[in-house]
C-alpha cells in the first residue's frame, strides 16, 4: 500500500488545459438531461448496473475486494489485458470521459482506507493526478477527513457528493453537491 501511496503522490501530469474551478451546485441536477452517470463498486457477488468500460472500448475497470471488502480499483486494457491501474484502495464511484483521442477516467476515494479527494487517471500512460484535495486534516485523518464521491459528468463538469468530516455525520447525511470544472 505503501508503495500506492507514493505512486498517487508523485506521478507525472497529463493534459487537462484549461480552467478549472470547484464550484457549488444548486438545486437537482441527478437526472438531467446530459447527466452521464457514474459506476460504483458493487457489494461482492453483485454486478455492477452501468458496465465501466470507457468510451473508446479500449479499457475496463473492475473493482475486487480487499481486506474488510474495501473495494480496489483495477483497470486494464481489453486487448492486451495489461494492468493500467492495480491497487487504488477504496475507491467509491467513477466515470469515464473522453478527452480528444484519450479515455479518463475520473474517480472518488473515500478517507477511510485511501487518500481522499477527486483524481484522474490516463490509463494510456498511467499517470494519476489528484484533482480536487481534501480541505480538512485532523488526528487519525492524516490524509484528509473529507468525503468524497463523484456522482456523474456533465459535459465538462464532474459532479459529486461532498462532506467535510466522514467522522463527523452518517455516510451520505449532510453531503453538498459541488462540481469541478475541466476546462476547455
Amino acid at each position: 500500500m505503501q508503495v500506492i501511496r507514493l505512486v498517487l503522490l508523485t506521478s507525472c501530469m497529463f493534459a487537462l488545459s484549461g480552467c478549472r474551478a470547484v464550484s457549488h451546485v444548486t438545486g437537482s441536477v441527478e437526472g438531467q438531461a446530459g447527466l452521464e452517470p457514474a459506476f460504483k463498486p458493487q457489494p461482492a457477488g453483485r454486478h455492477p448496473e452501468l458496465v465501466p468500460v470507457s468510451p473508446l472500448g479500449r479499457f475496463r475497470v473492475s473493482f475486487p475486494r480487499g481486506e474488510g471488502d474495501v473495494p480496489i480499483l483495477e483497470v486494464t486494457e481489453i486487448l492486451t489485458g495489461r494492468a493500467c491501474a492495480k491497487g487504488v484502495d477504496d475507491v467509491t464511484a467513477g466515470v469515464w470521459y473522453e478527452h480528444g483521442k484519450e479515455e479518463l477516467l475520473i474517480y472518488s476515494v473515500s478517507p477511510i482506507y485511501g487518500i481522499p479527494g477527486i483524481w484522474v487517471l490516463n490509463p494510456a500512460s498511467g499517470a494519476i493526478r489528484r484533482l480536487v484535495a481534501p480541505e480538512h486534516t485532523k488526528e487519525g485523518w492524516p490524509d484528509g477527513a473529507d468525503d468524497f464521491e463523484v456522482f456523474g459528468l456533465q459535459g465538462r463538469r464532474v459532479l459529486y457528493r461532498y462532506d467535510p468530516d466522514i467522522s463527523s455525520s452518517p455516510q451520505g447525511g449532510g453531503r453538498e453537491v459541488r462540481a469541478y470544472d475541466l476546462g476547455p
